[in-house]
């Protein structure tokens, strides 16, 4: 596998979305929280922000969450690989496993994977809603505190 330095480089959304596309019948297995501190949660615990990326360990495959830059454009960037291929130099960052008991873990196989643009003309995406047969997950850029792009925020669909 090739990834470019930086991962986001020339990265756009159909790759994303071709990425979401295949990971559809899977099963999540866990949820790793990959920051470079400590885990940031809301007041409730059911929103969790990731300063670095999201790791989704489904039946046979990985597939990693990360926010990039690209065409100067904030953009939420989706792989079927571990952080350790796609980010080495991070692969050592602290991370936390979400546990199965977080408000917002989904049962079941994955069922759809929607990617969604902040605005229509926007080159890449920044939302996907991840729909399991019971429950479902919202990865989006912005974390905690609101649109600026610094993180993402991994949170139960209602």
């Amino acid at each position: 596998m090739n990834v470019p330095n930086p991962p986001d480089r020339g990265y756009d959304e159909h790759r994303a979305r071709a990425a979401l596309r295949d990971l559809i019948g899977s099963a999540l297995h866990g949820i790793r929280v990959v920051t470079l501190d400590e885990l940031c949660a809301s007041d409730d615990g059911r929103e969790l922000e990731a300063d670095l990326a999201i790791e989704l360990r489904l039946e046979d495959q990985v597939a990693l969450f990360h926010w990039g830059v690209n065409f100067r454009v904030e953009q939420l960037c989706v792989w079927k690989h571990p952080l350790a291929v796609v980010w080495p130099q991070h692969a050592e960052a602290p991370s936390y496993d979400v546990p199965p008991t977080w408000p917002g873990w989904p049962q079941g196989r994955l069922v759809t994977a929607d990617g969604f643009k902040l605005r229509p003309s926007e080159r890449g995406l920044n939302r996907v809603e991840l729909r399991f047969e019971d429950g479902g997950i919202c990865i989006q850029t912005g974390g905690l505190g609101g649109d600026v792009v610094t993180s993402l925020l991994l949170s139960p669909l209602e």
